[in-house]
Parts: C-alpha cells; sequence; structure tokens
C-alpha cells in the first residue's frame, strides 16, 4: 500500500506534462492560426518558426508555415521578413507533403492546389519582370536574376506535375524564359541545358505562343563554335524539319560544310538553299564556292570539267540577271585565267614535240587569257568606283594576263593606273589616320 502511495504522484506528474505538451502544442497551432487568420503575419510567422522547430514530425505545422509564408511573399509591407519567403514556402510544403501525404493533399485540394499554384506563379512573374528589365536596359544582371526566379518556377511546376497536383511534363513557357534568360546573360552551360532540352523534347512552341527559333538558332550556333560536329549537324537537321521556311539553318550549315572543305555535300546544302530561296546573293556565294572549290581548296578534287562547267554556265547567267555585277566579272575573269594556266600546265606535263598539239595548247591559253581580260577591263573601264578592293584586283590581274600574252605595251599602261591607284590609296589612308590623330587628340583634351 505504501508503495502504491509513492508511485502515484510521479504518474500523476507524468501524465500531466504530457497533457500540458499536448495542450500546449495545440495552443501553439491554435495561436498561429489566429495571428495568420488576422493577417498578423509577423507574429504568425515568429509563432510558427518556434512551433516546427519543435515539432518537427508535425505535417499540420508544416503546411500552416508554408501558407504563412506565401502570404508573407505576397504582401510587400512584410516580404522583408524573410529573404525568399517562397522558397521557405516551398520547402515547408515539402516536408509536410513527406510527413503526411495524405493529410496535405486532402487540405491542398479544395482550392485546386492554390498553395504550390501562388509560388509558381509568384516566381514567375517575377522572373518575366526582371527579364523585360533586361530587354529594357540591356542588362545581364537582370537577366541573370530572371533565370533564378524561371529555375525556381520549374522546381515548383516539376513538384506540382509529379504530384499529379496539374501542369504537364515539360513546361514549355517556362523553359523557354529559362533558355532565354540564360543566353541573354551570357551564362552559356545553363543555357545549353536548357536549350538541349527543347530541342531533344521537339518543342517548336509554348503555351503561350513564343517561336521558339531563336532557341535553336542559338543551339547550333554555339555547338558550331564548339566545334561539336555531332551536336551540331543532329540540332541543325532537326532545327531544318521544325523550321522549313527559316534559312539561317541553311545558311549555317554551309559555313560549317565550307569550315570542313566537305564541298560536295555543302553543294548539296546549296541546292537546298536555292530552292528554299532562289536569292541571287545566294546563287553568287555557292559560284564563289564552287571556284574555291577548283583553284583555292587542297582537296582532291573529283569531276573537275563537271564543276567547271556548272561555274562558267552560272556566272554567265549570272551576268545577264546582274548586269552591273563587278564582283561577278572579277570571279568570270580569274576562272579563265585559272583555264590558261590549266592549258599550260598541261602542256608542260604531255612533254610533246609535235608542233600542231603545242599549238593548240598555246592557243587555248591565249584565249583564255583574252577571255578574261574582257570582263577584268570591263571592270577597270566602268565600274572604277563600285569597290576599290576588286578594281585593284582586277587591275593586277589584267597586269599579269598581258605579260603571259607577251603585250608589254598594254601591261604597262595598266601598271601606270595601278601605280595611280595605290598612290592615291596611300594618301587617302594617311589623310584618314592623321584625322583619327587629331579627333583622339582633340577629344582626349577637350
Amino acid at each position: 500500500m505504501i508503495k502504491i502511495v509513492l508511485y502515484k504522484k510521479p504518474i500523476i506528474f507524468i501524465i500531466g506534462f504530457l497533457f500540458f505538451m499536448v495542450f500546449s502544442k495545440a495552443q501553439n497551432l491554435r495561436t498561429a492560426k489566429a495571428f495568420f487568420e488576422q493577417k498578423d503575419f509577423a507574429r504568425a510567422k515568429e509563432s510558427m518558426d518556434s512551433f516546427v522547430l519543435i515539432n518537427e514530425n508535425n505535417a499540420e505545422g508544416w503546411l500552416l508555415k508554408a501558407n504563412i509564408y506565401d502570404a508573407i511573399s505576397k504582401d510587400a509591407e512584410v516580404r522583408y521578413l524573410a529573404a525568399d519567403s517562397k522558397m521557405e514556402a516551398f520547402e515547408a510544403l515539402k516536408k509536410a507533403k513527406q510527413l503526411n501525404s495524405d493529410f496535405v493533399t486532402d487540405q491542398l485540394k479544395p482550392t485546386n492546389y492554390n498553395l504550390p499554384f501562388d509560388l509558381y506563379n509568384g516566381y514567375t512573374n517575377e522572373g518575366l519582370a526582371y527579364f523585360n528589365a533586361g530587354a529594357e536596359r540591356n542588362d545581364k544582371g537582370s537577366y541573370s536574376e530572371a533565370l533564378n526566379k524561371f529555375k525556381n518556377a520549374g522546381l515548383v511546376s516539376n513538384y506540382i506535375y509529379n504530384n499529379s497536383w496539374g501542369l504537364s511534363a515539360i513546361d514549355t513557357n517556362n523553359i523557354f524564359y529559362s533558355a532565354k534568360a540564360a543566353i541573354n546573360s551570357g551564362k552559356e552551360t545553363e543555357a545549353l541545358y536548357f536549350a538541349k532540352k527543347i530541342a531533344d523534347a521537339g518543342i517548336t512552341q509554348s503555351a503561350a505562343s513564343k517561336v521558339f527559333e531563336s532557341i535553336y538558332k542559338w543551339l547550333v550556333y554555339y555547338c558550331k563554335q564548339q566545334k561539336d560536329g555531332e551536336n551540331f549537324s543532329k540540332y541543325t537537321a532537326m532545327a531544318m524539319q521544325k523550321f522549313p521556311a527559316a534559312v539561317y539553318f541553311n545558311l549555317i550549315m554551309i559555313d560549317w560544310l565550307r569550315q570542313q572543305e566537305d564541298y560536295i555535300n555543302l553543294f548539296v546544302a546549296y541546292e537546298a538553299l536555292l530552292k528554299k530561296q532562289p536569292d541571287s546573293k545566294y546563287q553568287f556565294a555557292y559560284l564563289n564556292d564552287v571556284y574555291n572549290y577548283l583553284y583555292q581548296s587542297k582537296v582532291e578534287i573529283n569531276n573537275k570539267s563537271l564543276y567547271e562547267g556548272i561555274l562558267k554556265k552560272g556566272l554567265l547567267q549570272y551576268l545577264k540577271t546582274n548586269t552591273a555585277a563587278f564582283d561577278a566579272r572579277l570571279l568570270i575573269g580569274k576562272f579563265y585565267s585559272n583555264k590558261a594556266n590549266d592549258a599550260r600546265k598541261e602542256m608542260v606535263l604531255r612533254s610533246t614535240t609535235d608542233a600542231k598539239v603545242l599549238n593548240g595548247y598555246k592557243m587555248a591559253q591565249r584565249n583564255f587569257l583574252l577571255q578574261s581580260n574582257v570582263y577584268l577591263k570591263e571592270i577597270v573601264n566602268k565600274f572604277s568606283k563600285s569597290n576599290r578592293v576588286v578594281y585593284k584586283e582586277a587591275l593586277e590581274l589584267l597586269i599579269l594576263n598581258y605579260l603571259k600574252l607577251n603585250l608589254k605595251k598594254e601591261a604597262r599602261r595598266y601598271q601606270r593606273l595601278l601605280a595611280l591607284v595605290t598612290f592615291i590609296c596611300f594618301i587617302l589612308f594617311n589623310i584618314i589616320l592623321i584625322i583619327g590623330i587629331i579627333v583622339s587628340f582633340t577629344y582626349r583634351y577637350s
């Protein structure tokens, strides 16, 4: 009997303490809820921070904390209470869901999951504000801030999708702005991540009707600059299919193939471009690359006569529709000059003593040189003011052709003209240089 009396007081004390703790916990939750409902967010925050610190396994407490911090993020007067109240709310929501998934879902469902969507929309709107500021000021710092906001919005978006609360597996609007912000802020690694994600998913348009062509352009340009041939070819081919009207992807593929000296595929690429857009500037670029393949490149030339025919026919047709094209005249002049060189080389290689054969080669060389001079003289006589570089090159080649023809009088005539042009260019260069020095000196000491 004495033993029972001895244990009775401690038992009663323990029961009383447990009752007090339960009552105190309930009281703290009720107090925090009351502050929250009264929109006294400062005291609600303080109360809930203390509560979850002691009761870290209480799902209801963590969910209430998420709602309080969400409210703080939307109230400009108390936003200072947390560095990133939306992220605090998001982490609290995740903790509550981890502790009691069914409870959290049951609490959020009647409001159509308003809490996570509040966080998502909040980050998205902040990102757009920074993005627009970056566009207005051309400011990388604003774009960088925008990227951080969009990345956080992406985290919330994925969480919403993974819990089957809404949205889609790939939030196209978010990923578009994330990619653009990363590109404009100069963060290439992150830009590559988002751009590849867009391309690999085959996305061309977002829910907000933002066309993704500019993202694909950046992606293929980046791969080209990094000399990543595999990804460059992959994404350029993909972009051509996704954006059939855009010539950018044809042009960058042409540029890549030219750098690789893959001339056969280069010409195929030109044919695709000209079929899409038969612009004269692309036609001339094609002919210029055919010329480079024949006479400038170091690669082995296959079927030379075929490409010589394409070049000659193409340039003559081009000049019919572009009568004032001095650059095309220079190119066909150079073509005939090279044909003359080929005739001379072939004559040397044949090592024949047959007078008739030798005379045939010499006549061919002479005719090619004379044909070359027809176009070069047109540049000198008709287009002297069109382009100084082309004009000077035409003069130099004309002199060389006349020397090969052993017409020294004509060669000297054009040599004098070249000397005059060179002198004038020298004088103009020095005048420009002196003006530049004067302007720089005046600006520095004004």
